[in-house]
């Protein structure tokens, strides 16, 4: 049976899906990851954690099915930030979206004379979660590391590394970072100055629609797939929870809640609104994804549930007697 596999690259979890050519379902796969917060504000994880829990996924689905795909499309989180070397090494634990240690950044540029330009070039609002305020904060906080730093790259870009040895990044993702210009689509001159980087410390931007194949037998091996199983980099979880959902035409928004959460339109055009700052990425050549987030969804569950009912059931079994 003829089937394609969807990996999701999240922030609790990887996901993998395998569907046939006409959307039936066949199986699914997940395997879940921590986030460790070493100090009030700052949110990381290993990103070696997440590539293998990118293997496992893909490897699951495969022993169920016991055939091979006809192509793996790639979907991730945005907003993250990775320090790598020459040769793909992480040199530090990957910055997820949540981080907030450069909120104070992020209010500097705001309120900067350029900083509405910047938005509205970028189409990524001013805000902590935004590569472009973590890069500026690893200058002024970690000199050392930034200068070591040969790529700035987020967790997608990492495991498409580790797949096919290029620094290669989706105008998804890029639409994201703050630091990418929605209309050239090419990498924001002004927002490299702010950063104090060349486009050199950047990947090579890529349409979402970019396919590699040829695998390298070390990790077609680890992967349990043929070598000749092309990959399609896609886009964005947030771009395509739109597709997923039907929500890509005028008028139809789609409203996600997942560790995080976020409504959604699709148009053809950009729709910046300096004051109130929605975002807007693209999902490909031709469409812009435009909402507003809220960064407390499934998280905010997950506390209540951790600080609340599992404290207090534990409370309360120690105290009750029978």
């Amino acid at each position: 049976m003829d089937y394609i596999i969807g990996i999701d690259i999240g922030t609790g979890s990887t996901k993998a899906v395998a569907v046939t050519t006409i959307g039936e379902v066949l199986c699914t796969a997940q395997v879940s990851y921590p986030t460790h917060n070493p100090k009030p504000g700052y949110s990381e994880q290993p990103p070696e954690l997440i590539w293998q829990a990118f293997i496992k996924c893909i490897v699951r689905v495969i022993n169920q099915l016991q055939s091979q795909p006809k192509g793996i499309a790639l979907s991730s989180a945005m907003h993250s930030v990775i320090c790598v070397d020459k040769s793909g090494q992480a040199l530090m634990n990957m910055i997820t979206w949540a981080d907030n240690r450069s909120a104070g950044i992020a209010e500097k540029i705001r309120a900067s004379s350029s900083g509405e330009m910047l938005y509205e070039q970028t189409g990524t609002p001013i805000h902590s979660m935004s590569p472009l305020c973590k890069i500026i904060w690893l200058r002024e906080n970690e000199p050392d590391l930034f200068q070591q730093t040969h790529k700035f790259i987020s967790i997608k870009e990492y495991i498409w590394f580790k797949l096919y040895n290029v620094f290669e990044i989706d105008h998804s993702i890029a639409s994201a970072t703050g630091l990418f210009d929605i209309d050239t689509l090419s990498w924001n001159e002004n927002a490299l100055q702010r950063c104090e980087i060349s486009k050199d410390k950047l990947s090579d931007p890529v349409s979402t629609s970019h396919i590699q194949s040829n695998l390298p037998l070390s990790i077609s091996k680890q992967l349990a797939i043929d070598q000749s199983v092309p990959f399609i980099i896609g886009a964005s979880d947030g771009c395509l929870a739109n597709v997923g959902s039907f929500a890509t035409s005028p008028g139809v928004a789609a409203l996600t809640i997942g560790t995080s959460g976020a409504i959604r339109v699709a148009s053809t055009t950009a729709t910046p609104q300096a004051e109130a700052m929605p975002f807007n990425y693209r999902l490909d050549e031709n469409t812009f994804i435009t909402g507003g987030p809220v960064n407390n969804g499934g998280v905010a569950l997950k506390w209540y549930v951790e600080s609340f009912l599992i404290r207090n059931y534990k409370r309360l079994k120690t105290t009750t007697k029978y």
